[in-house]
């Protein structure tokens, strides 16, 4: 016969504490939006008075960020906004690869609901380059991957899949895109849509992994020169 738990672990009182977590929900958000560039150092002390909070749950937060991949911690530098490199776009890539390209087996079968997903990321994507938000851009157009990667399936996938291409957004955060580059970054998803739900299933996956190829090729050339003019797309 099992042990009561009581009996197991006994006179233990759990607290509920929330300020780690809300502190996580500020620093990602910041992130996220680009307000803290990749490279970016942070400072405890300063991070500590700005938010009210000890610098216990700062680092408590800064470990949880670090292992989402958005901040770095080095016995050097202390903890930065994760600037990716080479490797990691290459890496993140292959995974895209992989699950995109599955995803495109499924996408004309996929449900009317989550097709309408697909599309309402091309209108939002629309919609930002008309406005000229940059951030904004980046995150509707890696929202139509995510989306597309959304028809296979799985909560836990999606979880693992958001937090890939927020990783991703790290790196598009570094260029600079030209009006007429974002312009024809919405063409390109249109045309993706439309092959992905045309049933023809190769040539939907070819023009996928040209746009996959396109896209890393790019960002490793931006990382390697460091220079932050190349165009990139997702």
């Amino acid at each position: 016969m099992n042990r009561r738990l009581t009996e197991l672990i006994p006179g233990v009182s759990i607290k509920r504490v929330g300020a780690a977590e809300q502190v996580v929900e500020v620093l990602r958000s910041e992130i996220l939006a680009g307000h803290l560039r990749p490279g970016t150092p942070l400072s405890e002390v300063t991070l500590s008075i700005s938010l009210g909070v000890s610098r216990h749950t700062l680092r408590e937060a800064f470990r949880v960020l670090v292992h989402e991949g958005l901040l770095r911690h080095s016995v050097h530098r202390g903890v930065t906004v994760t600037a990716p490199t080479e490797d990691d776009v290459a890496d993140i890539f292959g995974t895209r690869r992989l699950l995109e390209l599955a995803a495109a087996e499924v996408a004309s079968h996929a449900p009317a609901d989550q097709r309408s997903l697909l599309e309402d990321s091309l209108h939002d994507l629309e919609d930002a380059v008309a406005a000229g938000a940059p951030v904004a851009i980046v995150q509707h157009d890696l929202a139509f991957h995510s989306r597309l990667v959304g028809l296979l399936g799985g909560r836990r996938l999606a979880r693992f899949y958001n937090r890939l291409l927020a990783e991703l957004l790290l790196s598009f955060l570094t260029i600079d895109r030209a009006s007429g580059e974002s312009r024809r970054s919405v063409s390109e998803h249109r045309r993706l849509y439309k092959l992905l739900l045309s049933g023809s299933k190769k040539a939907a996956k070819a023009a996928l992994l040209a746009h996959l190829n396109d896209s890393e090729a790019r960002l490793r050339a931006v990382i390697r020169d460091g220079s932050g003019t190349n165009q990139g797309k997702g």
